[in-house]
């Protein structure tokens, strides 16, 4: 048996249009007006600052990314053309700086400061560097360039090409052409070259009257002409024979040297 039941005003069920939650089935939310989801609002722009940028390339924690990295002035990177007499010059890195800046923004020093110069910036030290470079490089020259005026051992393999004149300083080795001695005094005309090795030693004329030894065919053969005062180790025509000592010339175009047996020395060797 039913009974009819009334309902108060404020128990009666409101009747409302209810959204189609698709597919028919229950939805708990239909009847909910929950309007369109909000976006996102954009996150703030990060300031640009020396420490953002310290950030590790490669994502990793940088204990050094917020710290203070100094009182560099973002303005100073942007450097315009012409404003150059505004701006002073760092003494120790040569920085440039706005005007009003108190330390330099690349190295973080005071102009002030005591400036540091390296070692081989310091023209002093650049000087002797260069002066030194130049000694070393004459030094080897020198030895590189250097005549031998030694008195070698006398023969065949010991034969020079010309005797070698150096300031007063004269030395040679060769082959007799011709040994005179007498009153005190030794005449030796010493002839040079590889050729005197051999059977072209007999082929040598001379010395001539113009003091001239010459080799059939082949014109003036190299030699000199030793007028020594005293006497000196005794030799004939073809023997080896080495000189090394102080003489003198009165024309080297002669090729007659003045000596003294005291101030020349000779090494004699038979063929």
């Amino acid at each position: 048996m039913s009974e009819d039941y009334e309902f108060e005003d404020d128990d009666q069920p409101v009747s409302t249009p209810s959204k189609d939650s698709g597919g028919g089935s229950f939805d708990a939310f239909a009847d909910e007006d929950v309007g369109a989801p909000d976006k996102p609002a954009p996150p703030a722009p990060k300031p640009s600052t020396p420490s953002s940028e310290a950030a590790s390339s490669d994502g990793g924690f940088d204990a050094f990314a917020d710290g203070d990295v100094g009182d560099a002035d973002a303005g100073d990177a942007d450097i315009k053309p012409g404003q150059g007499k505004d701006m002073w010059k760092c003494p120790h890195c040569g920085a440039k700086n706005k005007k009003g800046r108190e330390n330099c923004r690349a190295c973080g020093k005071h102009p002030d400061e005591e400036v540091i110069v390296p070692l081989m910036s310091q023209k002093p030290v650049q000087i002797g560097v260069a002066v030194g470079a130049v000694v070393i490089l004459y030094l080897i020259f020198a030895i590189v360039t250097a005549k031998d005026l030694s008195l070698r051992s006398p023969g065949a393999d010991s034969v020079t090409d010309d005797f070698i004149f150096e300031g007063e300083m004269i030395a040679g080795s060769g082959r007799v052409m011709r040994y005179t001695a007498g009153g005190g005094n030794t005449d030796v005309i010493v002839v040079f070259g590889y050729e005197i090795n051999g059977k072209e030693f007999k082929d040598l004329k001379g010395p001539n009257k113009n003091n001239e030894v010459t080799r059939k065919g082949f014109g003036i053969q190299p030699h000199i002409r030793l007028s020594v005062s005293g006497k000196v180790s005794s030799m004939k025509r073809g023997d080896y024979v080495s000189f090394s000592g102080a003489a003198s010339t009165d024309d080297a175009s002669t090729r007659k040297y003045k000596t003294s047996a005291e101030d020349m020395q000779f090494e004699v060797a038979s063929p």
